[in-house]
């Protein structure tokens, strides 16, 4: 009986354990970056029929580092027989197992409580009369720790609290069972009560997802219990029969709960390292997408990038008839102050520019890029003519606000800079490279004028 048991429950382990396959991968995020409950939004790995959440629960944020990652590699080349991970995988292993325990309960009590009902109407049928005065208060007390247990399964708030409420049922349970067989007279009911209850010791072992430490803890109270009350009503059960069922039932449990807990713990890392894997892709991934449309030096737009954003902004202006505007600017002299400054001096120079252009291109579809060397752009669209050209002032006066000293500059002591500034109302007969370049004319004009000052236009006026 024990050995058919253990072949069962070995098979139906199987199909209820996790699986290897990683869940969604992360959302783009720096490698370094905090991975919460809110972060992850649910699991780091799934299991069929549930999600196994390791940052569910009232844990702290990990940072997924090359670190972690390397710590990882060596715990699972170090396998882990004692059934325990550096602190920082542990928590996250715990949170993980306990989850997946709260959604098995979740997911089988309609099962549970079907064939618990199929128990007490086979008993029923099959005791005679004088045993079911000691069955019905031992079946009614495991009925109430049932459905204790199945209410508590679905209560959030006492998550936490999973491993110790299931513990104790689970001792409640077991000892409940346990008496069953000595309080029965008929010989071939007393038999079949002692494979039913080793049968139930092995499930609560194997299927109550208990840690194996605290499984072998209810298990033995049990079964200390259950002797306690033997001695104490003067059952008819001798220690020698007892510790022919329990202590092999008993020992099989522990064993399918072992195994079970490990294979739990070797899926986890390979999942932990594949969610890791995925997330450092994702990273280099989405950091090569912006690569590809920003700046390395300023962050701001690239050519490209800018280029896609005035062509949709052109579209919307064309659509709703409203003005588009853009400023093409240059630095003045640039040249003579990575001469004098050195080129280390002049990037610094350029990024303090980008941030001040930045402040003035705040609103939704305004756009400030990177158009080349010492060249900047920016974009305003739905801007009437009056507040372009006051947006136009600021920029010179914040760039002037930055004091950035220029020896080498002719107009000024400090940077500066010149403006070609283009208005257009789209229609389908320009185009945005017409408006480009009305800007690049004009920014020559500001240049030829004595630079440190803006040229403004409209597309229809030339």
């Amino acid at each position: 009986m024990i050995n058919f048991c253990a072949r069962f429950l070995s098979k139906s382990l199987i199909q209820l354990a996790p699986s290897s396959d990683c869940r969604r991968v992360l959302e783009s995020m720096p490698p370094a970056t905090s991975l919460t409950s809110t972060a992850i939004k649910s699991a780091l790995y799934t299991s069929r029929g549930h999600k196994n959440a390791p940052n569910n629960g009232n844990t702290d944020a990990i940072k997924f580092t090359p670190a972690l990652k390397s710590q990882i590699e060596r715990t699972q080349k170090r396998r882990h027989y004692w059934l325990r991970f550096p602190s920082t995988i542990e928590t996250l292993f715990s949170a993980s197992y306990r989850q997946a325990g709260l959604t098995s309960m979740r997911s089988f009590s309609l099962l549970i409580a079907v064939a618990y009902a199929l128990f007490g109407v086979f008993v029923y049928t099959h005791y005679q009369q004088s045993d079911l005065h000691a069955f019905l208060p031992k079946y009614s007390a495991a009925g109430i720790g049932l459905v204790a247990l199945l209410w508590l399964v679905r209560q959030s708030r006492f998550d936490h609290w999973f491993y110790g409420y299931i513990g104790i049922i689970a001792m409640v349970g077991l000892t409940i069972v346990m008496q069953i067989p000595p309080s029965i007279t008929d010989p071939q009911l007393k038999v079949l009560a002692y494979a039913i209850a080793t049968n139930g010791i092995v499930l609560v072992y194997a299927m109550s997802k208990l840690r194996f430490t605290y499984v072998i803890f209810w298990g033995c109270l049990a079964g200390l219990l259950h002797r306690i009350l033997v001695l104490t009503f003067g059952q008819d059960e001798p220690l020698a029969l007892f510790n022919a069922w329990f202590i092999p039932s008993s020992l099989v449990g522990m064993g399918l709960a072992y195994l079970n807990e490990y294979r739990e713990r070797t899926v986890f890392l390979q999942s932990l390292l594949l969610e890791i894997d995925q997330h450092e892709r994702n990273a280099l991934y989405h950091n090569l997408e912006r690569l590809s449309r920003e700046d390395a030096l300023t962050e701001l737009a690239n050519r490209r990038h800018f280029g896609e954003c005035l062509q949709h902004e052109w579209s919307r202006c064309q659509r709703d008839q409203k003005p588009l505007s853009i400023a093409l600017l240059d630095v003045d002299f640039f040249k003579q102050y990575n001469d004098i400054y050195g080129h280390q001096a002049g990037d610094r120079c350029l990024i303090a520019i980008a941030q001040a252009l930045r402040k003035e291109a705040s609103r939704p579809g305004e756009l400030v890029g990177r158009y080349g060397g010492e060249e900047f752009i920016l974009l305003y669209p739905n801007t009437q003519a009056e507040q372009f050209l006051a947006i136009l002032e600021r920029i010179q006066e914040r760039i002037r606000a930055l004091a950035l000293a220029h020896e080498g500059s002719r107009v000024a002591k400090t940077v500066t800079i010149s403006i070609g500034a283009a208005t257009v109302l789209p229609t389908r007969a320009a185009h945005t490279e017409k408006l480009i370049g009305l800007a690049d004319t004009l920014l020559y004009r500001a240049k030829k004028n004595g630079r440190n000052r803006w040229q403004h236009g409209t597309l229809h006026s030339i």
